[in-house]
């Protein structure tokens, strides 16, 4: 399909297709509605947003290859969706490395052109970047340590295949789970735990079978507003900087509402019945032990970029040494 038949009215107008996983009545359903009626009082009516919300425009492989298409023409993409496009943007989420929103921010704004510009050579557009929430253990049974967590099935992500090879290589029962098969597995015994945020645990009611949550943060989810180039490249030049700016505002107002949605996420399973183990940080510090083993092996499987990740490191010291 080309640019003009996916998108040019037959009044010179544009029409983005937007697709996101989030729900409609969340803090992320509301912020994409409102950069839709921004966009278009921005552009006098010439680019409009059709946001798809509910994931009814499928999966993030799903809306990935939909981009490629110019079936729709934006995304919002999590970490996961953005790993299959630029595997070395999934360093921000190196387990155990960033541990605060402070160290977040930092890191997001210091490397922003770099992981713009990855994007970028892939062919998509980054219009803005947010954050999901922070990623812990569910589990049947509590888990405070690595020798833990060995003890039970891991469902962990499809790919890259070598995140689940590294971890089976360092005595982790680690089984690779669809996004939309985790209840289905843990209700058949086929594992035990996952990493999820607090924010998509509660509504699944993933808590409801892995009911001891860690209180530790594995690391941050990440996400982004993409584009396909060659549509952002055809919008009108005009219009661009104030179209970035508006995308922009989008995670100074967002992001306080995602860790308040995150801590009543927690409260409220809290209240139906979800454990918090509380852990020390002599148990902490096993697990960054244990991943630090680890980092060799997958750099040299380019899970995580080396590179990126030292530079990532310098940005976090020079914090942490204040």
């Amino acid at each position: 399909m080309s640019f003009a038949e996916g998108m040019m009215q037959a009044d010179g107008s544009a029409t983005l297709k937007l697709a996101s996983l989030a729900p409609e009545q969340t803090p992320w359903g509301a912020a994409l509605n409102k950069l839709a009626k921004d966009w278009s009082s921005i552009s006098g009516g010439q680019i409009n947003v059709q946001v798809y919300h509910n994931g009814v425009a499928g999966n993030e492989p799903d809306v990935i290859r939909k981009l490629k298409q110019n079936q729709i023409q934006a995304a919002v993409l999590t970490s996961v969706g953005l790993n299959e496009i630029s595997p070395d943007i999934m360093t921000v989420s190196t387990p155990f490395l960033i541990r605060t929103e402070a160290e977040l921010t930092a890191v997001l704004n210091e490397l922003n052109k770099e992981m713009n510009d990855k994007l970028i050579a892939q062919g998509f557009y980054p219009i803005a970047w947010n954050r999901a929430g922070w990623l812990r253990f569910f589990a049947r049974s509590p888990i405070k340590t690595p020798a833990d967590l060995k003890k039970q099935k891991l469902g962990g992500p499809q790919s890259p295949a070598a995140f689940t090879n590294t971890f089976k290589s360092m005595g982790y029962q680690i089984t690779p789970v669809g996004m939309n098969d985790t209840i289905m597995s843990l209700n058949s015994g086929a594992i035990d735990v996952v990493f999820n945020s607090p924010i998509a645990a509660a509504p699944t009611q993933v808590f409801g079978i892995a009911k001891h949550m860690s209180d530790f943060k594995i690391a941050p989810f990440v996400g982004a507003i993409v584009m396909n180039k060659p549509c952002w490249d055809n919008l009108p030049e005009k219009y661009k900087a104030k179209l970035l700016d508006n995308a922009a505002s989008i995670g100074p107002t967002l992001d306080p509402k995602i860790v308040s949605l995150e801590d009543t996420a927690v409260k409220t399973m809290q209240d139906h019945g979800l454990n918090v183990v509380r852990t020390n940080q002599s148990d902490l510090d096993q697990w960054i032990a244990d991943v630090d083993k680890a980092m060799p092996q997958l750099f040299s499987t380019k899970t995580f970029d080396a590179d990126l990740h030292k530079k990532i490191q310098v940005i976090l010291q020079k914090m942490r040494n204040k």
